[in-house]
């Protein structure tokens, strides 16, 4: 899991950096690399491709981290309050011990509760990149839109936590160096390894965009069911099995420890809704020929309920 963007806000009102410089993505320049859809895609076609944000796979992890932090703090509380002030009532010291443990807990309540708030807020963030009116249209945490021209964005791989490589996508000044927001696409990289595996998925944002929906469009093997709707359980577990294999020990940790966090992550927060002047950019033609979202997937388990 990684929250930089949401936990941490991207620093932005700095000049790029030598790594930014060093790792850039240009929109012109193809690669040779093998192209990925990395199960993002929530919907396709000839004026657009819409695609979910990086926090989307992970989300609930947090809260349900937080979640027990601080139900062992309401359960631990009580407890310490009787071993050390009442059981210890005429000493003073004890007394300054509670009230210690009591100011240290505290911010880590407010910053629990703060981290869980995070989450709970979008399903998810989509980002929606028009070849046509050449725009990228980007869901911000606080329900606004961000747009910008696709041919300005300043896209680069670089370092986030761990050892984790993400793509960053760069809204410039003017002088075309100084960073006035960031976002960052939906593929982390591992390593080295993970870091050249996953420029794949640029490529394939890429190609949609520069040549067209036919360059990508055979290579989707499913759309994500949550433009409209708030995901299932089932989809969750289908999901998991596409990415790490169906008889994954992993899906059953997940579902055992992660699975409450998330569901209380989604099911209290909201569905993001495009504005109109934006959904006035992006007509889908009638008939057209690469249009594809949920409800076309070849495999029941991701259809949508509608």
């Amino acid at each position: 899991m990684e929250y930089t963007g949401l936990l941490l806000p991207y620093k932005i009102n700095r000049p790029l950096s030598d790594v930014d410089r060093a790792n850039q993505m240009h929109q012109k320049k193809k690669l040779d690399v093998k192209t990925s859809h990395e199960l993002t895609v929530i919907e396709i076609n000839s004026s657009y491709i819409e695609v979910v944000d990086k926090f989307f796979y992970w989300k609930g992890g947090m809260t349900t981290a937080c979640t027990l932090m601080l139900a062992m703090m309401v359960i631990s509380l009580p407890f310490s309050i009787y071993v050390t002030v009442i059981k210890n009532v005429e000493i003073v010291e004890a007394w300054f011990l509670m009230l210690f443990v009591i100011l240290v807990m505290t911010p880590l309540v407010f910053l629990f509760t703060k981290s869980i708030r995070k989450e709970i807020n979008y399903t998810h963030y989509p980002i929606r990149l028009n070849r046509k009116t050449r725009k990228v249209h980007v869901f911000r945490q606080d329900g606004t839109v961000l747009t910008t021209p696709w041919d300005k964005l300043f896209i680069t791989q670089v370092p986030v936590t761990g050892r984790d490589w993400e793509f960053q996508c760069h809204v410039l000044a003017p002088d075309g160096i100084t960073i006035l927001e960031t976002f960052g696409l939906p593929a982390l990289g591992y390593g080295e390894a993970g870091r050249e595996e996953y420029k794949g998925y640029w490529e394939f944002i890429r190609r949609y965009m520069e040549e067209g929906p036919a360059r990508v469009y055979d290579e989707i093997a499913a759309c994500l069911p949550i433009k409209q709707q708030r995901e299932t359980f089932k989809f969750i577990y289908h999901r998991l099995a596409y990415s790490i294999g169906p008889f994954n020990p992993f899906i059953i940790l997940y579902y055992g420890f992660f699975y409450p966090g998330r569901w209380l992550a989604m099911r209290y927060s909201k569905i993001p809704q495009w504005p109109a002047d934006i959904e006035a950019q992006c007509p889908v033609e009638a008939n057209d020929l690469y249009f594809r979202d949920a409800s076309m997937n070849p495999l029941t388990i991701f259809k949508t309920n509608n």
